[in-house]
């Protein structure tokens, strides 16, 4: 229904849009909660509908993946102590955003960003988990520490400055929330919720027609 409903709405803006560009950007995240992963790295493809000079509507699909982080996860109330092992997590983003364009002379140009994603997440992070029992003998265990999909605020400051007739270099820096927290889950108990809230960074080309 999110998803469907920008859609919808994207659609409704761009007949009546006086431009467009295509905005193709590599993202580095900073999760400000690194209990279970570590920063992510990937990319994210943007179509921006300029209504007036100075303001657009948008929607961006991406995907990002965070490796597991090295350091010990103890579940909350666990006698367990837990490691995870080699894994990953992908975040699959997708939603609208609007954009404020600052009037430019043709050098450099700033954004300003604010949008919504929904996160689609497939988690490929195990736990293992070990205690050593009363009679000494060491019990473990391992599973896939599962992610529900969750929905993310984000407001972002880019620059831009042309490098060619239709093209420009883009970087910037933003900040994202939490909206809608997925549970995490280990064996099908809740063991925690997923937050993405945190620093990013976005770096690439703007295509324009």
């Amino acid at each position: 229904m999110f998803i469907r409903s920008a859609l919808a709405a994207l659609s409704l803006v761009c007949a009546t849009a006086s431009a467009a560009d295509l905005s193709i950007l590599a993202v580095y995240g900073q999760p400000k909660n690194d209990d279970v992963v570590s920063d992510g790295i990937g990319a994210e493809l943007q179509w921006r509908s300029w209504y007036t000079d100075t303001m657009a509507f948008a929607f961006a699909a991406g995907g990002i993946v965070h490796g597991a982080n090295d350091d010990a996860y103890i579940l909350p109330g666990d006698t367990f102590s837990g490691v995870q092992t080699d894994g990953n997590v992908t975040l699959l983003p997708v939603g609208p955003s609007l954009l404020l364009r600052a009037p430019s002379d043709g050098g450099v140009t700033t954004h300003l960003e604010l949008g919504a994603r929904y996160l689609l997440v497939d988690s490929g992070i195990d736990l293992a988990r070990v205690r050593t029992g009363a009679d000494g003998q060491t019990v473990s265990e391992l599973d896939t520490l599962e992610f529900d999909n969750g929905i993310i605020g984000l407001g972002r400051v880019e620059f831009s400055t042309p490098i060619g007739a239709t093209t420009a270099f883009a970087a910037g820096v933003g900040y994202q929330v939490d909206l809608v927290k997925g549970d995490l889950t280990y064996k099908g108990a809740k063991a925690g919720e997923a937050e993405w809230a945190g620093l990013f960074f976005t770096a690439g080309l703007h295509l324009t027609w």
